[in-house]
């Protein structure tokens, strides 16, 4: 019964995402995608259990749109776990951490311990140029009308110097 409402804010979205597409487009240009993993978690104090997105969720999409490659979009499962093996094996770029806070702040020992644990991969290109980015908004792992703000958040860490 929020007709209107509706299609004011799916059209604010489309812009949106339309807008940070084109941003992305000329950061781009004729480059290749950044390779980029996506973890929405790990165990704590080790980088055992390891889980990902393929491309067939929405952060598999949100990370298409703000112009990554996931190295794991290829795999059926959606939300696979993987081994430190096939992280060295598929060498990520940028590694975005979505570890959630429902804390109006994050607690610093916890990124610490975060960071800390993708430190002992220093084969990663992601590791070894400091491009693993620990993310702790809570909307980041929910669908819905904020994916043009996890759209931005993604496109800020692959283009820091480009966003709209």
């Amino acid at each position: 019964g929020r007709r209107d409402e509706a299609t004011s804010l799916t059209a604010g979205m489309r812009a949106e995402i339309a807008a940070l597409e084109r941003a992305r487009e000329r950061r781009q240009g004729d480059r290749p995608a950044p390779r980029v993993l996506l973890s929405i978690g790990h165990q704590a104090g080790s980088l055992a259990n390891v889980t990902t997105v393929s491309d067939s969720t929405f952060l598999g999409e949100a990370l298409r749109l703000a112009g990554g490659d996931n190295i794991f979009g290829d795999l059926t499962q959606r939300y696979p776990q993987i081994s430190k093996e096939s992280l060295i094996m598929r060498q990520p770029e940028i590694v975005l951490e979505v570890a959630p806070s429902y804390e109006p702040n994050p607690d610093p020992a916890h990124v610490a311990q975060l960071r800390a644990d993708w430190e002992g991969l220093p084969s990663v290109p992601a590791v070894r140029r400091g491009r693993v980015h620990i993310m702790s908004e809570p909307y980041l792992l929910l669908p819905g009308p904020r994916l043009p703000q996890v759209v931005r958040r993604f496109f800020e860490a692959l283009y820091p110097d480009e966003a709209p």
